[in-house]
């Protein structure tokens, strides 16, 4: 498990955060060595019961977790899979605001 503060981080960066400030959050995971497939059924839970996120962008993230997650199945990137579940987390949820 992963410390759920750094999940609730990842979000709160999704939500405000430049893309900067999230490739930066991206960088902590990977280097943490926490593993991505890990932080992606986290984010999806923490994502699921925030209640400022509207359900529209929920859908939307959930559908592209699991894209990222058959990706990394087949041997994509992590790094660049979770930073791309990221930048997706944060214009979905920016565009319903």
């Amino acid at each position: 498990m992963i410390p759920p503060e750094r999940i609730v981080a990842l979000v709160s960066a999704c939500k405000g955060g430049t893309f900067r400030h999230i490739q930066s959050a991206a960088q902590e995971m990977i280097f943490s060595a926490y593993p991505v497939d890990q932080i992606l059924a986290q984010l999806l839970a923490v994502v699921m019961a925030d209640d400022t996120i509207g359900d529209v962008a929920k859908a939307k993230v959930a559908v592209r977790l699991a894209e990222n997650e058959h990706k990394l199945i087949e041997g994509a990137d992590e790094y660049l899979q979770l930073l791309d579940v990221l930048s997706y987390t944060a214009q979905s949820i920016t565009a319903t605001l």
